[in-house]
């Protein structure tokens, strides 16, 4: 199975649902698609992780930045790809 290749995902800004707040706004990831593309998926994670390390020191942002990094890690393992913060330890290793 390692040429399966993913093209699309399930939205992780709305797992896939389309929409927020109990139907009432349309998901600005997907657009009410309930799934995006890899490319996409790849550049939420990528967010994503800039928003965990970009949120500021404190106790409160513990929380959050750890679910950012979260989401981020499993879209990647989602896709079965290393992320880009991790490329170098294997290019060393």
């Amino acid at each position: 199975m390692s040429g399966l290749r993913i093209t699309r995902v399930c939205c992780p800004h709305c797992a896939g649902q389309g929409y927020l707040s109990a139907g009432r706004h349309r998901c600005p990831v997907c657009c009410g698609n309930e799934r995006i593309s890899a490319a996409d998926a790849r550049a939420y994670a990528i967010a994503q992780r800039r928003m965990s390390d970009a949120n500021g020191a404190g106790e409160l942002s513990w929380p959050n930045k750890r679910k950012c990094a979260a989401i981020a890690e499993r879209i990647y393992e989602l896709l079965q790809e290393v992320p880009p913060w991790r490329r170098h330890r294997e290019a060393e290793g």
